[in-house]
């Protein structure tokens, strides 16, 4: 059902392009001029919702625009652009998922007194900062050629004990990983209005990325490296498509 709204969106945009030349609209500038900034979200949501209007689900809900998804991040970013001339912005994309509960464990004979803290969660970030290049500037249907480069930090499942009686028992379990990236795409914008659009990309990547185990206990003390990867690789940052208010 994705798939038909896609296409029966592609079919309406294609549609308003063709009348929206065919009364002159050459002479409208789309698209941003120097100073402007654009905000952009994943619609995803957005065609699920109305994919689902008809095969009959019941009870639905729209969740909302969403940030932009990377395969090296498991939450979403803000994505924002500055545009330094009507033809180059500065591209950032920023995204943090820190999760962590606490426990806590009393002494039998005194419940008043605290005997160990557990702390266990997830904690991510995402940064990543670039340019863009924009082909056929103020014309409905605009290329981008873009290069960025990115940090993704990931500590999944982390686990630290703290006891208040007896450090022996404190222990620390944690596997970090670390990766950066230098990343090219290629994208096309397409526009519903004068700061109004819809665009996707084509990612192609350098990435080198660490991982590590860490264990801090009375029987273990280490910190080292697991793997290590490098990869050339297509497709994994951007993909989305995503919708882009300038102002």
């Amino acid at each position: 059902m994705k798939k038909i709204i896609v296409a029966a969106a592609a079919f309406v945009m294609s549609a308003v392009a063709l009348t929206a030349k065919g009364k002159g609209s050459d002479s409208v500038y789309y698209g941003p001029r120097t100073g402007d900034f654009a905000l952009s979200f994943e619609v995803t949501p957005a065609i699920d919702f109305i994919g689902n209007m008809f095969n009959g689900t019941e009870n639905q809900n729209f969740q909302g625009f969403s940030g932009l998804s990377s395969s090296f991040f498991s939450g979403k970013t803000i994505s924002a652009r500055y545009y330094f001339s009507d033809v180059t912005p500065l591209c950032v994309s920023f995204g943090v998922n820190n999760q962590s509960n606490k426990r806590y464990s009393y002494s039998y004979s005194e419940p008043n007194s605290l005997e160990t803290v557990r702390t266990s969660g997830t904690g991510e970030l995402f940064v990543m900062v670039g340019f863009q290049q924009i082909i056929r500037p103020g014309q409905r249907i605009q290329p981008v050629l873009g290069l960025n480069c990115f940090y993704s930090h990931s500590n999944k499942d982390y686990e630290k004990i703290d006891s208040k009686e007896d450090q022996d028992y404190d222990s620390l379990s944690k596997s970090p990983s670390n990766t950066i990236g230098l990343v090219g795409n290629l994208g096309i914008e397409f526009y519903l209005s004068r700061k109004i659009s819809l665009s996707t990309c084509i990612d192609m990547g350098l990435y080198h990325g660490t991982s590590k185990t860490v264990i801090d206990n009375k029987d273990d003390s280490y910190s080292r490296t697991t793997s290590t990867d490098n990869s050339f690789i297509v497709g994994k940052l951007g993909g989305d498509i995503s919708i882009n208010f300038y102002f």
